[in-house]
């Protein structure tokens, strides 16, 4: 029987965390519920079943934190960019995630820098 996790129900009661190996040795998907809720499961009928077409393979390399978003385990200081997936009837079904090598997130300065501390917050 597959895994199910329902962010929706979880995020109310705390936080959720879920990550991916890149090797891609186990299947992930998650997807969009009629309800909104985002859904992971290790089980594509019961994403099929739940998000209709609003689902996609969940990235591999990749984590999910209901506090912070989707980032790349292997590339944590690149943006990660949405691009849009379509089924074979050509119609947009969600989308896959990709590193953007060439953005950056903003980090913290390092020790010695002439960066102005105070403003940090202004960076984000």
């Amino acid at each position: 029987m597959g895994a199910l996790l329902s962010l929706s129900t979880i995020v109310r009661l705390g936080s959720v965390f879920a990550a991916l190996g890149s090797d891609g040795g186990v299947k992930l998907y998650w997807g969009i519920a009629a309800d909104g809720s985002v859904v992971i499961s290790d089980d594509l009928e019961v994403i099929k079943e739940g998000c209709a077409k609003s689902f996609a393979p969940f990235p591999a390399g990749f984590m999910f934190h209901s506090d912070g978003g989707l980032m790349s385990f292997e590339h944590p200081m690149n943006k990660v960019r949405a691009m849009p997936r379509t089924d074979s009837e050509g119609f947009l079904c969600g989308a896959n995630f990709k590193v953007d090598v060439y953005t950056r997130i903003n980090s913290i300065p390092r020790r010695g820098s002439e960066a102005n501390w105070t403003e940090w917050e202004s960076h984000s």
